[in-house]
């Protein structure tokens, strides 16, 4: 996470207010002092109702470096992967963090793969139509399918 730049401002504030919670609480419960508890409880839902907040927003890591120079849409849709999909798919493909899927082992045609990265999926990926530029997303479509093709050649 430290490494992606993974944790944001928002889990800051959710890890605060979890860990201010659970002494209050403790004390609020020994002591049998009311306000106190039910301020703990506050500070659980608020901390719980970030997490759902920001649960499905993409995430955007800190620096973005192109690994190789290869043909120009290759570059340019290495860039796009790394600055958008790289935090729940993994560098190369693999990761499948978050119920993400295996791009190695997808069998989607590059319109297919634009159509899913431009709509997103329902509760898992995010839709960043409004975020990639059509010609950013076509080289993107084909940056997947080459994870695709050279996953095959390591084999």
């Amino acid at each position: 996470m430290w490494m992606l730049g993974g944790i944001k401002f928002m889990h800051i504030i959710k890890f605060v207010f979890v860990f201010l919670a659970i002494p209050l609480a403790v004390v609020g419960f020994r002591k049998k002092h009311k306000p106190l508890a039910l301020l703990a409880f506050c500070f659980i839902i608020f901390a719980y109702g970030l997490a759902e907040m920001s649960k499905n927003k993409p995430f955007i890591p800190a620096k973005v470096e192109v690994r190789n120079a290869g043909s120009e849409p290759y570059v340019s849709g290495e860039q796009v992967y790394l600055a958008n999909c790289v935090f729940c798919h993994g560098v190369d493909g693999k990761k499948m963090y978050r119920g993400a899927i295996d791009l190695t082992k997808s069998t989607l045609s590059p319109e297919l793969i634009a159509q899913m990265v431009r709509e997103g999926s329902k509760g898992k990926m995010p839709s960043y139509a409004n975020r990639i530029p059509e010609d950013q997303l076509a080289a993107l479509s084909q940056f997947v399918v080459e994870l695709r093709t050279d996953n095959l050649s390591r084999e």
